[in-house]
């Protein structure tokens, strides 16, 4: 058999498929960008600890490039990761050129002065990070390789580092860059929704509502305090302010945290109010036995549970008579955006699709799926804060209250 032949049907080293899948790792197509971000800086983190755990002295010298390459090129991946997601959504307008510079990239992300506070801080806690890697290596050469290409010695103006002293950096540098990462994730979430400002995210909008006061208490002095407080914290002119408190105040959630009552698009509070009343009636739990210990948790009388059935319909049945079919999607919707905590901006797209493809196949199914949610109360009330009626929302907790103490 030839060379060429047995070389053909040789495993190959690296990416042969072998029994079993307990090492198996996913790549390639299987993998994702975050993957390689989290990759190098848990390889960083590893190789750092095993030096220093298992007092391997011998490998200070050999190891010590590689756990700083690694960390170097987390933070190339993740400011390029976050550039990426941010250009996606639309908060950054342009893409950045594309090199190893790490330092170009993160005045990049810092020169944007992104619209979202709690961002701006994840960049300005990373510059002690890049700054070091930069002043040692511009573009990745001098930490993978003895020299560079223009035939310098690496890293010539140092000579020493210390692996404990780098290791507790590392876990700082990790811990920066994974909230840069899930503050991005969020930015992407809340721009879809439109509710922002060029100075303030959705985020910084909901902690400047925070800090006005109730509508019913807006006098002078007090918006006036309010304002000058809003300013100093987010450094806005008064337009900018003015601007930010008019999106705070059209708004279903904020606004309602401030007092304002938002219309929902077919139920009325006499409808909610039957639905929880209804519900409530058919949850009642049956009072045990007085020598009852709780042991017997798994045995009930069939005729306890027969009793439980005629609630459940009879609740059902009231319901169903009492709501139009739009009443039925709009319940399914204010329903689904409380037990999920959606955004108050998404009410009107969940409506026109419960409406046009409802849970249950006819009017009755839809009211009895959403009648027999355990948490259908609390979801309800959960969900009125959100879309803006604060009132009906504490008086269900009331009635659940008054009805399931202790």
């Amino acid at each position: 058999m030839s060379s060429q032949n047995t070389a053909a049907t040789a495993p190959d080293p690296f990416f042969e498929v072998i029994p079993g899948h307990e090492w198996n790792a996913c790549i390639g197509i299987q993998s994702s960008d975050e993957d390689y971000v989290d990759g190098y800086m848990q390889a960083a983190l590893e190789l750092a600890a095993a030096v220093i755990d298992k007092r391997q002295y011998a490998k200070r010298d050999t190891l010590a490039m590689p756990i700083l390459y690694n960390a170097r090129h987390a933070v190339e991946l993740s400011l390029k990761y976050v550039i990426d997601r941010l250009v996606e959504a639309g908060v950054l307008g342009q893409a950045h050129a594309k090199n190893h510079d790490i330092r170009s990239h993160w005045a990049f992300i810092d020169d944007a002065n992104v619209g979202d506070t709690a961002f701006r801080a994840h960049v300005q806690a990373l510059k002690i990070f890049v700054d070091s890697l930069h002043a040692v290596d511009e573009d990745g050469q001098q930490l993978r390789y003895a020299h560079t290409q223009d035939g310098q010695k690496s890293l010539e103006t140092k000579a020493l580092c210390n692996l404990e002293w780098i290791r507790g950096s590392l876990l700082d540098l990790d811990r920066s860059l994974t909230a840069i990462r899930h503050c991005s994730h969020r930015l992407v979430d809340e721009r879809r929704t439109g509710t922002f400002t060029t100075e303030l995210s959705r985020t910084d909008l909901f902690a400047l509502a925070a800090m006005l006061p109730p509508f019913d208490a807006w006098t002078r002095e007090a918006i006036t305090k309010a304002k000058d407080a809003a300013r100093s914290r987010f450094g806005l002119s008064s337009n900018q302010l003015t601007r930010a408190i008019n999106v705070v105040k059209a708004h279903r959630q904020m606004a309602g945290s401030l007092g304002k009552e938002f219309d929902l698009a077919h139920l009325g509070d006499a409808d909610i109010h039957l639905i929880v009343t209804e519900w409530i009636k058919a949850h009642r739990p049956a009072k045990p036995p007085a020598d009852d210990l709780g042991s017997d948790v798994f045995q009930m009388d069939p005729i306890d549970l027969e009793a439980i059935w005629r609630l459940s319909e009879a609740a059902d049945a009231v319901v169903l008579a009492a709501l139009s079919t739009e009443k039925i999607a709009d319940l399914q919707t204010v329903y689904y955006i409380g037990s999920r905590s959606l955004f108050a901006e998404d009410y009107d797209a969940h409506l026109a699709r419960a409406l046009s493809a409802p849970v249950g196949s006819t009017p009755a199914e839809a009211v009895h799926h959403i009648m027999t949610k355990s948490n259908l109360p609390p979801a309800l009330a959960n969900s009125l804060e959100i879309l803006g009626r604060p009132r009906q929302a504490n008086e269900i907790r009331r009635m659940l209250s008054a009805n399931f103490a202790g």
